[in-house]
């Protein structure tokens, strides 16, 4: 027991950063596998213009 007591670690050092709570990775819902997607709402126009030379 005198040998563990001899050999303890020293003080820590105080922190210099706060610990904060990590982001996640991803930022999407996981969805589940019997769950249907969702419709997505697309809508493409194309103009056309004569390029005058």
């Amino acid at each position: 027991m005198a040998e563990l007591l001899a050999a303890l670690l020293p003080a820590r050092r105080n922190r210099q950063c706060q610990r904060i709570k990590k982001p996640p990775k991803n930022a999407f819902e996981v969805r589940k596998r019997d769950q249907p997607r969702t419709p997505s709402n697309v809508s493409n126009t194309l103009k056309v213009t004569k390029h005058l030379t």
